[in-house]
């Protein structure tokens, strides 16, 4: 699975390798929901616009959303942007029944994620520490 797929354009590129080998690659969209310049992604208008033309891609199946959450101190605020993420999720999965998982939080707010509907989280520095520049 590809979990980082954010533009239409990227998505087309998979369909075509994905054609090419004869197979289906699952991915989930890559959403912007807390707006945040430093992260990519579909807005939040562009995601659900978006699912049309997806359909039409048939060497990929979209079978999630996944989103990075901006580092927010305010925990409210943070919990808003989980509980959005989750009511697109939703509002896809009502076009494209395979949109059934929702990828969000990360080591630092993963129980918040997993609370507002997260089925996957990505707790890498939980395991493998901090990254250092290199």
């Amino acid at each position: 699975m590809i979990q980082t797929v954010d533009t239409l354009k990227l998505a087309k590129k998979i369909n075509k390798i994905a054609k090419q080998l004869n197979k289906t690659k699952k991915i989930m969209i890559q959403i912007n929901t807390g707006k945040d310049p430093l992260k990519h992604g579909f807005s939040t208008i562009e995601a659900i616009e978006s699912c049309q033309k997806l359909l039409e891609l048939k060497s990929i199946t979209i079978i999630g959303i996944m989103m990075i959450a901006p580092m927010l101190k305010d925990k409210k605020e943070l919990r808003k942007i989980f509980k959005k993420t989750k009511a697109i999720q939703t509002k896809i999965q009502k076009q494209i029944k395979s949109c059934k998982y929702l990828s969000m939080g990360m080591t630092a707010d993963y129980a918040m994620a997993i609370e507002e509907g997260s089925t996957h989280v990505r707790i890498g520095t939980a395991l493998f520490g901090k990254r250092t520049k290199e």
